[in-house]
This record gives C-alpha cells, structure tokens and sequence, in this order.
C-alpha cells in the first residue's frame, strides 16, 4: 500500500514538473529547450568549480578572506601579465642569438 501511494505521489510530482516545464518553455521546441536548459546549467557549474579553484588557490597563497564572487568585473578582468623579455632578437624574419636579453631575462627569473 505505501508503495502504491509513492508511486502514486511520484507520478503526479512528474506530471506536475512536465507541466511547469511546458509552460515554462512556451512554443519553443521540447530538444532545444533541454539543450539550453543543460547548456545554463553546465556554465554555472563550470563558473562555480573555477570560482572555487580560484578560492583555494589564494587562501593556500595566504589569502584566507579573498572570494573571487565579491570581486568587481574590472577586477576580475584584470589584463593578463606581460610576458618574460625574449632572449631572442629579430631581425630581418630570423631570430638571433642576444645574450645581453638573455643576462637581463635571467636576472629576472
């Protein structure tokens, strides 16, 4: 009997989600619906796991009350940094050798 009843209970649960859902979507197509759908609920997941990674990242760096989510857009899109100097010079279309770059690059490192 308790059986019957969930069965019961859970089929009118699934009907009643089916129908949200239908009304939810409107006239647009049941398959690009749960592709949208899936595709929202994939970016927040991934948005979530990178903001977490990111957390960690700091607190381990020495950061304890850093949150990636309380950041700003111009801070969270900060420019990325500049690249080591090359310790190769060009000229003409080939590369030389230029150990001053290269003294001035390890020096850096």
């Amino acid at each position: 009997m308790v059986d019957t009843k969930k069965e019961q209970e859970r089929e009118e649960l699934h009907r009643a989600i089916w129908a949200i859902a239908d009304d939810l979507r409107g006239a647009v197509d049941g398959w690009d619906f749960k592709s949208y759908v899936l595709g929202t609920m994939f970016y927040r997941y991934i948005s979530e796991n990178i903001a977490s990674y990111i957390n960690q990242g700091e607190i381990d760096a020495g950061n304890p009350d850093f949150r990636y989510e309380d950041m700003s857009d111009a801070e969270a899109e900060c420019s990325p940094p500049k690249p080591a100097p090359s310790i190769f010079s060009k000229r003409n279309t080939s590369a030389t050798w230029n150990p001053a770059k290269w003294s001035s690059w390890t020096a850096t490192r």
